[in-house]
């Protein structure tokens, strides 16, 4: 494999808005979730692995009042439009959800913890982070989740626009980069079953495989 140069990714800078609808598979996943028996009580543990502007957050307290949100601390301290007004995450989480047993992790903190969550997502996360970041995500996906918990990886896939500026110029290593004013942002594109293939060699089981030919999604435990 060719060497490339040490280039710092941002995949915050992919993150999008919460006035953005929440991804299509999420709701075939939430009521996937009621058949599936894994429910230990009426207030399951959730955890958002890759929370970014807090998108899917209202759908997932649909879920459960208890909500665990993860992202680096570059995206939580910067403060985003949350509504046409400047806030940091917890700032808007404070003010928005006061009632909700939200808790809010750094990925370096999150890495190091052991929470034994019922539920862990990764929602359009695993598409713009490099191979080194995205194994040692699942890693800690897998040590936070209880045994018999589900994780849940959805990650968008062969869009028409993206895979015209996938060209062999913005290759690296496993996928594509590309310019950004603040920096720069990584993209792969998991065709087939590639996806599951990875998860699975990270210590997963598929049990429920929902992929469209737009959406890679997939339910596994551990």
């Amino acid at each position: 494999m060719a060497e490339h140069p040490r280039i710092a990714i941002r995949p915050e800078l992919s993150a999008q808005g919460i006035r953005k609808r929440p991804n299509p598979m999420l709701a075939s996943v939430l009521q996937e979730l009621g058949t599936l028996g894994f429910m230990r009580s009426s207030s399951p543990l959730v955890v958002d692995c890759g929370c970014g502007q807090l998108r899917h957050a209202e759908m997932l307290l649909s879920l459960s009042s208890r909500l665990v949100l993860v992202d680096t601390p570059y995206q939580l301290d910067s403060a985003h439009d949350f509504l046409g007004q400047k806030r940091t995450i917890r700032l808007f989480v404070k003010h928005t959800w006061p009632r909700e047993r939200i808790s809010i992790m750094s990925t370096d903190e999150f890495y190091g913890s052991a929470l034994n969550a019922d539920v862990v997502f990764s929602i359009n996360v695993l598409d713009v982070v490099p191979a080194r970041t995205r194994s040692a995500m699942l890693r800690a996906c897998l040590r936070n989740l209880r045994r018999g918990g589900i994780f849940v990886a959805i990650v968008p896939r062969n869009d028409a626009w993206t895979q015209r500026i996938c060209t062999p110029q913005a290759s690296y290593h496993d996928g594509y980069i590309f310019q950004h004013p603040r920096g720069h942002t990584y993209y792969r594109n998991w065709s087939g079953d590639s996806l599951a293939q990875f998860i699975k060699r990270r210590g997963f089981r598929v049990v429920k495989d929902l992929s469209i030919y737009r959406q890679a999604c997939l339910l596994c435990t551990r």
